[in-house]
């Protein structure tokens, strides 16, 4: 079939057979973000075979500008780069804007891993630190086994939900947030951002990764520059969420504005469109 259009994301496999596919077939790849520099991951494994792969599909510019970085330090064609096309992933997004309660206390929201460079533990302090402050706010971290990451003293500032499977339940709990909370040392960009800004949360986040692509601080969320000075993440993280709390023109202003951005370029019909026409 000389149309054949192979597609592989992210698994050895799929570039051990690209050799052998005949040059009648175009070859895709999706990259979601680079791994750590001593770790396997595809933009090792692809390396030798950027020539023979038509299209490579990332989901962030970071990734689109990381490979583009490698190809650099490779002495690879940098006229590959017209190769990259990005489509941002989509989120359920309504037709109209989720309307928030009137509340006087803040809901603050995590949502994701407990892996390392999540830093669980960092959401924990500042939400201890928003009690000593008697900033009015109520911490909700969503994820599976989470407290096993957040020491126990600082566990009673956290209300720990465990897993959400249900999709409904998920976007009641983005309904019921005012803010995401992300502490990450570093991000491609994550869903949990999109999901959150679709549902009118506006996000607080360390500046990783491909985040600043879609937040520009302060008009629709705001970036926390000190991502490896913990004491210093925590005191400009609480100065975001004494704004928010403090002005609710403000919060009421951001959260309109993200869930405009997220309607404008994470929807459905986007992605869908994108996809139909890399595969027709």
């Amino acid at each position: 079939i000389a149309r054949l259009k192979v597609l592989g994301s992210n698994n050895s496999f799929f570039y051990e057979i690209i050799p052998l596919l005949k040059k009648d077939k175009t070859v895709l790849d999706l990259i979601h973000a680079f791994t750590f520099e001593n770790e396997p991951g595809a933009e090792k494994w692809s390396l030798p075979l950027v020539n023979r792969i038509n299209k490579r599909i990332v989901i962030n510019q970071k990734t689109k500008q990381d490979i583009f970085n490698q190809y650099i330090e490779h002495k690879i064609n940098k006229d590959l780069i017209d190769r990259i096309v990005l489509i941002n992933n989509k989120v359920s997004v309504s037709n109209c804007f989720p309307e928030k309660e009137n509340r006087t206390i803040l809901n603050v929201l995590y949502v994701g891993r407990n892996g390392e460079e999540k830093r669980v533990n960092l959401v924990a302090k500042i939400a201890e630190r928003c009690y000593l402050k008697n900033i009015d706010t109520c911490f909700y971290l969503v994820g599976e086994n989470l407290e096993s990451v957040v020491s126990d003293s600082l566990k009673k500032y956290c209300v720990f939900t465990g897993n959400i499977s249900y999709e409904d339940e998920l976007i009641k709990t983005y309904r019921n947030a005012d803010i995401l909370l992300i502490t990450s040392t570093r991000e491609g960009f994550p869903m949990t951002i999109m999901e959150a800004m679709a549902n009118g949360v506006v996000p607080v986040s360390t500046n990783v990764g491909g985040i600043s692509h879609h937040i520009a601080h302060g008009e629709n969320g705001f970036l926390i520059e000190s991502v490896f000075d913990e004491e210093k993440l925590i005191e400009e993280a609480l100065s975001y969420i004494e704004i928010l709390n403090q002005d609710r023109i403000i919060l009421k202003k951001l959260s309109n504005s993200v869930y405009i951005y997220a309607k404008n370029n994470f929807s459905e019909k986007e992605f869908n469109d994108r996809y139909r026409e890399l595969l027709k």
